[in-house]
């Protein structure tokens, strides 16, 4: 992006819409976009991925922060393998 990097997105957006989860993506090692600034506690996929990846991830970011709002949330199942990686 030419004017902002994605942590810098984040923060503008937490900013707005304070609660807003956080998933980010990149071409990088997990390790190498945390010494970028991201927290640890950020969701993360490393590109590339398959859409049930991605799908996996989103729920994992969802249910971890709806855990610390309410404990006890369990986030729904994951589709039937017959759903995955559909192109």
């Amino acid at each position: 992006m030419p004017e902002l990097g994605g942590r810098e997105l984040a923060e503008v957006a937490l900013k707005l819409r304070p609660g807003l989860r956080i998933l980010f993506m990149s071409g990088y090692s997990q390790e190498v976009v945390e010494g970028n600034g991201t927290s640890s506690g950020d969701g993360f996929l490393h590109k590339p991925f398959t859409p049930s990846a991605l799908v996996q991830k989103v729920r994992e970011t969802i249910a971890k922060h709806e855990r610390r709002a309410a404990p006890g949330f369990v986030a729904g199942p994951a589709p039937p393998e017959s759903e995955k990686d559909r192109s």
